[in-house]
Formats: C-alpha cells, sequence, structure tokens
C-alpha cells in the first residue's frame, strides 16, 4: 500500500478544521486570507451559514465547478470559477443542506493545457434535523496537492483522506485530494529538464507518425508538455512554438509562449509551484 508523506503547516485562521497547506521553506508571501467566491447564479442565497472550502495547490490554476442537486434545483450550477490560488488562503463558497457535486480541475504540468479532474458527490445534513449535538452549521473542505507522477502514468487524481471532525460548533468534513503532476516543464518532450530543438523534432516525428496512420508511442507526461496549443493533439504547429521558444531563448531573449507566459526556469516563484506532496512505496 502507498504511503504518503504531506508537506503541512499551520492551519489558517477559520472556524473549521486543521487544513494540510504548504512545504515548510514556502516563502510567508501572503498573510492568511478568507476569500469568499460569488455563486454565478443571481438567484441563489443560502438559507443556513453551511459553506464548501478549497485550499492548496499554491501558485497554481484550479478550476472549480460545483453544481447542486434538489427536487427544487435539480443540477443548478451555483459556483463556476478559475482561481489562481494563492499561499494561505482559504477559497469559501457559501453553501446551504443538500446534495452537491464539486469538480476540481487543476493542471498537469504547470502552465500546460493538459489537465485532470477530481469529481465528488457530497451531502451537506440539515443541522437542524440531525440528531448528533455537536454541530449548527457544515464545512465541506477539499484540500489539493499534487502527486509526483511517473511519465508513463495516467493522470488520475487520489482522495488521500477523508475525516470528520466536530469542532466550535462547526461539522468538518475533511477531504484531502492528490492531484498527478509530471515532472516536466512545458515544451519538454524527452524529459531532460530543457527546451531544444530536439524536442521540437521529436513532436513532429510523433505528428509525422499520426498522419502515416501508426500507433504513437508517446508517454503521457510527454504528450501534456507539447500540446502547446492546448487542441488535445501534438502537431507541426506544437512543433513550431517550441522551435520559436528555443530561438528565443539560444538568441538571449526571455522566451514566450503564445499566451505570453515562459517556462518556470524564468519565473522566481517557480520553488513556489513544485511539488508539494510525494508519493513513496
Amino acid at each position: 500500500m502507498m504511503k504518503y508523506q504531506i508537506a503541512l503547516a499551520l492551519a489558517v485562521l477559520f472556524p473549521t478544521a486543521a487544513l494540510p497547506a504548504y512545504a515548510a521553506d514556502t516563502p510567508a508571501e501572503t498573510a492568511e486570507q478568507i476569500v469568499y467566491i460569488e455563486s454565478v447564479c443571481p438567484d441563489f442565497t443560502p438559507i443556513s451559514e453551511d459553506a464548501i472550502l478549497f485550499s492548496g495547490l499554491q501558485h497554481n490554476n484550479a478550476h472549480i465547478r460545483i453544481v447542486q442537486h434538489s427536487p427544487e434545483r435539480e443540477n443548478l450550477l451555483l459556483y463556476e470559477t478559475e482561481l489562481d490560488c494563492q499561499p494561505q488562503h482559504t477559497y469559501v463558497f457559501p453553501a446551504e443542506p443538500g446534495n452537491y457535486t464539486v469538480t476540481i480541475r487543476t493542471q498537469t504540468v504547470y502552465g500546460c493545457a493538459a489537465v485532470s479532474d477530481y469529481t465528488q458527490d457530497f451531502t451537506i445534513e440539515n443541522a437542524d434535523f440531525s440528531e448528533n449535538p455537536q454541530y449548527a452549521k457544515t464545512n465541506a473542505v477539499f484540500v489539493g496537492a499534487y502527486l509526483r507522477t511517473e511519465d508513463s502514468a495516467p493522470a488520475n487524481p487520489e482522495q488521500l483522506s477523508a475525516e470528520v471532525k466536530y469542532e466550535d460548533n462547526i461539522k468538518n468534513v475533511v477531504t484531502e485530494i492528490g492531484f498527478p503532476r509530471y515532472q516536466r516543464i512545458r515544451g519538454d518532450y524527452n524529459g531532460d529538464t530543457a527546451v531544444d530543438s530536439a524536442d521540437a523534432q521529436l513532436t513532429l516525428n510523433v505528428y509525422s507518425e499520426t498522419l502515416a496512420g501508426n500507433p504513437s508511442e508517446t508517454l503521457p507526461a510527454a504528450a501534456a508538455a507539447c500540446d502547446i496549443n492546448g487542441d488535445g493533439i501534438l502537431d507541426s504547429a506544437d512543433a513550431q512554438y517550441i522551435l520559436l521558444f528555443y530561438a528565443e531563448d539560444i538568441a538571449g531573449n526571455t522566451p514566450r509562449w503564445p499566451d505570453g507566459t515562459t517556462n518556470p526556469a524564468y519565473d522566481p516563484q517557480y520553488t513556489d509551484r513544485t511539488i508539494l506532496l510525494l508519493r513513496k512505496d
């Protein structure tokens, strides 16, 4: 059975269970902060003080989608937002008793189009009808961290733990999620931690083999890192983008991808974007 070593830090100052957060060597760049997210449904006014919380995945993007299911509001989209997850931030989605589906999406290679989705159905019980006198409201807490993933492994998120705690008259249902993260940088096909003409050529070779009707032997990590334009395939356009990036680099310029971003190697916050949760045998 896999064991997991989780990098922990102090919990945010919020009336809920202690939340796993950030590596010990992460700078305290940002004060502890609670961020309330506005519902995309203008008519949604929660009838209680229950909440859905998310934290983790610092300095990375996370797309959060929350749907409520009830006889009155079947499949009602309550929240859909793109978070630029910051250290020591907890994002709060006001809720009420009912059935929900939450989907959390994040990148499998930093800055790339390839993503993995974690989806979970859950219920927030009505505390007024509960036989448990320990709580008056519920916090459904989701904590994300990255799993270092082998290049050949599929990008499947994992539920690492689930725990219910009662604290300060609140029922905290805490779910820890491990999201796969390949040890690649954008445009690095061969995994040598550099972007150069070899990566462009290998990407072009995949395209040529595809046109010839031959099966691709591309590793999932390489496919995720080199799909530069995000169309789900490796083709000549991706090879061209990689070659242009390399040309700017050897010219002494700071190379940028078509969306204006650069590689983590040129990013001073790169150390804060690396793997925080390590898988071990």
